[in-house]
């Protein structure tokens, strides 16, 4: 066995006996059983299935492949049609796309900021956000979670010493669900001469009248009255269901990564049928005010079964949105816990590190479960933590 045969078998190993290893045809077997209800998906609205403007989509679009970088011959109309919707929906003068979020947020982090400046970033950002800064040679600061007082404390100390200042957070954190005091971030980024980067991945499709996200929700209800410092990014493979990340902002911004954002310069374009797909779900979600109140009313549901059935509130964890969090433990009880779940056709996926520093199963509710499986599910989590059964099996 050769040195990196070897380091390769050796990982998997001790992956395997600290409980942290992920078997991927195991959770493809698990995802392609029609007999099992997905509670793990980020399929917000439901419309990654059955949805009917996929024919009509295909059978239009005679081009299926990007063909080159949108800077050299890879920029079809549907891909200038879908960053008009994205810019007019999110409300600022332009829009890019990129072929995935992970590809957004490295392309633009590790091209606005350089050596001379300063971030500031929420500790629970997401993985690419750091991967996206560490291709950058900025200065970083770290603030503790949605704390707003730690982060003032260190823009006091530290924003002076800059040239440009950026904050960073997510709109609706990935693993837990909450979101950011943003009326504080915008007073700070005026006070402090910053912009805000906001990730705005689980937000987008279900936050705002028209689903536009949650800068634009905050806006509708006058909490913030001006969001042209901040920079919206976002993802099209969670509620609008396609694939795809995107940045919203200035025109000036746009223009400036379509340039300097090495993911985008370098990549082959997504396909157009891609593109005009997001176009038409992003249309239907504008549109189709039943989606969302499809999602409230599943989420409004489970919740209250677990607030009116739980002994102890604490072992769960919910802001208002479809991410509920669940804690048994260490990884290994976490682990039994999603495979008892699994037996009772539930996929209940348990997230562990180095994803999170704590264990849980993240279960997201959609506008499709129907309202015996949410039930259900609820039982049975109510079960086992009221029990504090440590072997469900």
């Amino acid at each position: 066995m050769n040195d990196f045969e070897a380091y390769f078998k050796e990982t998997i190993e001790e992956l395997k006996t600290k409980e942290l290893f992920r078997d991927q045809d195991l959770i493809f077997k698990r995802q392609s059983n029609n007999e099992l209800i997905n509670f793990s998906s980020n399929d917000y609205l439901g419309l990654a299935f059955n949805n009917p403007s996929i024919d009509i989509i295909i059978s239009n679009n005679k081009q299926s492949a990007g063909t080159g970088s949108r800077l050299i011959s890879g920029t079809s109309e549907a891909h200038r049609e879908l960053e008009e919707t994205l810019a007019k929906w999110k409300g600022t003068e332009a829009a890019i796309v990129f072929n995935n979020g992970y590809a957004a947020n490295i392309g633009a982090l590790s091209s606005i900021v350089s050596s001379k400046d300063a971030v500031f970033v929420d500790e629970y950002a997401h993985s690419c956000i750091w991967d996206g800064l560490k291709l950058s040679s900025c200065r970083k600061y770290i603030f503790k979670h949605n704390d707003t007082q730690n982060l003032n404390d260190l823009l006091e100390k530290h924003r002076s010493k800059h040239q440009k200042s950026l904050i960073i957070a997510e709109s609706v954190f990935s693993m837990d669900g909450d979101s950011p005091e943003l009326s504080k971030l915008v007073q700070l980024a005026e006070e402090y001469n910053s912009n805000i980067y906001i990730d705005e991945a689980h937000s987008t499709g279900i936050e705002a009248s028209t689903g536009a996200g949650f800068v634009k929700r905050l806006y509708e209800e006058k909490k913030i009255q001006d969001f042209s410092r901040i920079i919206q990014m976002g993802t099209l493979s969670k509620a609008v269901a396609a694939e795809g990340g995107y940045i919203c902002g200035s025109k000036n911004l746009i223009e400036f990564l379509q340039n300097k954002a090495r993911t985008y310069i370098y990549s082959t374009a997504m396909s157009p049928i891609i593109a005009k797909l997001a176009n038409e779900n992003i249309k239907m979600i504008q549109n189709s005010d039943h989606l969302k109140k499809e999602l409230n009313f599943n989420i409004g549901l489970f919740r209250n079964f677990l607030v009116e059935n739980l002994n102890n509130k604490n072992n769960f964890k919910n802001f208002n949105g479809p991410i509920f969090t669940f804690f048994f433990g260490d990884s290994e009880k976490t682990l039994k816990v999603s495979n008892f779940l699994i037996d009772q056709g539930f996929i209940c996926t348990a997230i562990r590190p180095p994803t999170v520093k704590e264990p849980r199963l993240r279960i997201c509710i959609n506008s499709k479960h129907q309202k015996k499986d949410i039930e259900n599910l609820a039982k049975q989590l109510c079960y086992l933590l009221n029990k504090e059964i440590q072997d469900p099996s």
